[in-house]
């Protein structure tokens, strides 16, 4: 990384925290009048640099607002509390242990999700209100480096007031889809990253001379390729979290600069602000390829969970893509050309469900890839993921694992079945498909049978989805307990 990149970029990571409710009105008390009064003529200030280098102009003017971070973690806290009951927050943490995004040992997702966002920002804006603001102890940086963060957050700013930034509530391709969400997320941090980065090089002549969107797009680059081979610093564990947060900065300020610098024209990059345009997967964001994801059906699937008894208290229907097997395996996935290419990855859905009494839930995932050696190399990976788990304090949880190639009705593959105390679970490749189904009992044949059907599909366009009746989690609320992957609303720093 250039020296004079770090000299402007070096705290750590921020990922995305709760926004909902930090809309509540910032502390007021006249120690901080004259704080509020010296942002507000520097947010005045950068503004105009910002509005030149993004091509666009401000609406209305950006108000500022001070808060400390002791309000700003009380909130957060409040926030995630406010989001999830007792037994939503049990059953997710289970969902997220079994599917290994989280270890047994790790405290309950609520206060993860707490402690996680706390402490990240420096500065958010809040569309809709034309409002930025700043935390106390970021207000005593340097005063280049808060300067940076207002450009970026000043671009969220021009993006609500010129191109709207609520784009990703609409799509019904996107009701149950999360990685489509953090597509659409990417596009609006990378967008504030490329502009950060031209800020940085422009107002304090980092090259002289140079073209400054040709070297914020190295510098771009160079986050990518950080990304990409397990290096960047700013990713840790819990590593499927800080890969979903720091995904839209990373990979999305490539995308961006990519669109940008075919014809040196914003207008390229404000064509994707619409339904039509704006990326739909993890993907296709990493890859820079618009394409169509592979759609699972799955309302037969759900209505088979739904026949067996007793009720469920908790139910969950999304998908992962890309960025979560990248999480999943990251800094284990050696092969570097594979996740340059998203890992192959074309598709996927997964339900979990919770019921009265059960101590683990039911899943069904589906993912498809590419090629069949695609799916073979998830296949392995996965395995060796579900074989490492612990799982009611045991490693490794099964007492035997079973494989066997078959020539059955869901065609050509390999099953492997692991078997326990407690539950079941079976990993199957077929084709191009890799299928991992837990707890399912008696179920297991039928829904391998319902997945099997759908392998003669023709087209990998996804189709508009209803939305699922059993939800026990609303998409709204997972969406706000889940923030990195949804909002867009903060600066990273590094």
């Amino acid at each position: 990384m250039h020296d004079c990149k770090k000299i402007f970029l070096f705290s750590a990571a921020i990922i995305m925290p709760l926004i909902a409710s930090c809309t509540k009105s910032p502390t007021s008390a006249s120690s901080q009048n004259a704080q509020i009064t010296d942002m507000q003529n520097r947010v005045n200030s950068v503004s105009i640099a910002v509005a030149n280098l993004r091509g666009l102009n401000f609406v209305r003017p950006v108000h500022v607002g001070v808060i400390t971070r002791a309000q700003y973690a009380q909130n957060t806290a409040q926030s995630v509390s406010n989001s999830l009951t007792s037994v939503e927050e049990t059953a997710l943490s289970k969902e997220y242990l079994q599917m290994g995004c989280l270890a047994e040992t790790d405290t309950p997702v609520g206060q993860i999700l707490t402690d996680y966002y706390s402490g990240f920002p420096a500065a958010y804006y809040v569309d809709g209100t034309d409002s930025l603001y700043i935390l106390t102890d970021a207000y005593n940086n340097d005063t280049a480096v808060l300067n940076v963060y207002i450009s970026h957050e000043l671009t969220h700013a021009l993006q609500d007031q010129n191109l709207g930034m609520n784009f990703t509530i609409f799509p019904e391709y996107s009701f149950y889809n999360n990685d489509a969400y953090l597509a659409q997320t990417s596009l609006l941090e990378g967008d504030a990253m490329f502009v950060e980065y031209t800020y940085i090089i422009s107002t304090y002549n980092v090259y002289p001379s140079s073209n400054p969107y040709t070297m914020a797009k190295e510098w771009c680059l160079e986050d990518k390729d950080a990304f990409l081979t397990a290096s960047d610093t700013t990713i840790h564990p819990p590593f499927f979290l800080s890969v979903k947060g720091m995904l839209p900065y990373d990979l999305g300020e490539t995308y961006v600069a990519t669109l940008y610098a075919a014809s040196s024209q914003w207008s390229a990059v404000n064509a994707h602000y619409s339904i039509s345009s704006v990326p739909r997967s993890s993907a296709e964001v990493n890859l820079e390829t618009a394409f169509s994801p592979w759609y699972f059906e799955f309302n037969a699937v759900h209505n088979l969970l739904l026949s067996q008894s007793p009720g469920i208290v908790y139910a969950d229907d999304d998908n992962g893509g890309f960025a979560l097997l990248l999480g999943l395996f990251y800094s284990q996935l050696l092969d570097t050309a594979r996740v340059n290419r998203s890992l192959d990855w074309r598709g996927d859905r997964y339900t979990y469900v919770m019921r009265n009494g059960q101590t683990y839930g039911t899943l069904v995932w589906a993912l498809a890839f590419s090629s069949a050696d695609a799916a073979n190399y998830m296949f392995s990976n996965l395995d060796k993921l579900i074989r490492s788990r612990t799982i009611g304090g045991k490693s490794p949880y099964y007492s035997t694992v079973d494989s066997a190639a078959d020539s059955v009705s869901q065609g050509q593959g390999v099953t492997y079945t692991y078997t326990s105390s407690v539950f079941t679970t079976k990993l199957r490749r077929v084709a191009n498909q890799v299928w991992w189904l837990e707890n399912t009992d008696t179920l297991t044949q039928p829904i391998m049978n319902l997945l099997a059907a759908q392998q003669t599909q023709t087209s990998l366009a996804k189709a508009a989805a209803s939305p699922p009746l059993h939800l026990a989690l609303s998409q709204t609320q997972k969406h706000t307990v889940m923030s990195s992957v949804l909002r867009h609303l903060f600066t990273k720093r590094r």
